[in-house]
């Protein structure tokens, strides 16, 4: 699964511009959780990857992850300052089920998708 495009939504949706005025508070919802729905209704031999950008207690945040959607491979990412959005390079870490990390340093986002492939394999 890629990235959420968003965690939330806005509770109340508007036909018509909302006025600066009234910006004070936007009531937001989940939205649905995709990647733990895939895992429910995972199919034979199928190996479900996730990701996970992450600003603090990053790797005990990403095992809860892999955990909880009931994950076989995880890509973390330190995202801190914005780090990584908008650019084709990555670093981070591959958590596997099996309790297995692989550090990937400075790398392009094309050789983390080889990497990633590898690991399914």
């Amino acid at each position: 699964m890629c990235a959420a495009v968003a965690d939330a939504r806005p509770a109340q949706l508007h036909t018509e511009k909302i006025k600066k005025a009234d910006l004070e508070v936007i009531e937001l919802v989940a939205n649905p959780d995709l990647l733990s729905e895939l895992s429910l209704h995972r199919g034979v031999g199928q190996i479900i990857v996730g990701f996970a950008a992450e600003t603090g207690d990053l790797i005990a945040n990403a095992q809860a992850k892999l955990l909880k959607k009931n994950l076989d491979i995880l890509y973390l990412n330190d995202v801190s300052g914005g780090a990584i959005f908008g650019s084709d390079y990555t670093q981070g870490l591959i958590l596997l089920r099996t309790g297995e990390q692989i550090v990937v340093s400075h790398a392009s986002k094309d050789t983390l998708a080889h990497v990633l492939l590898d690991q399914l394999i």
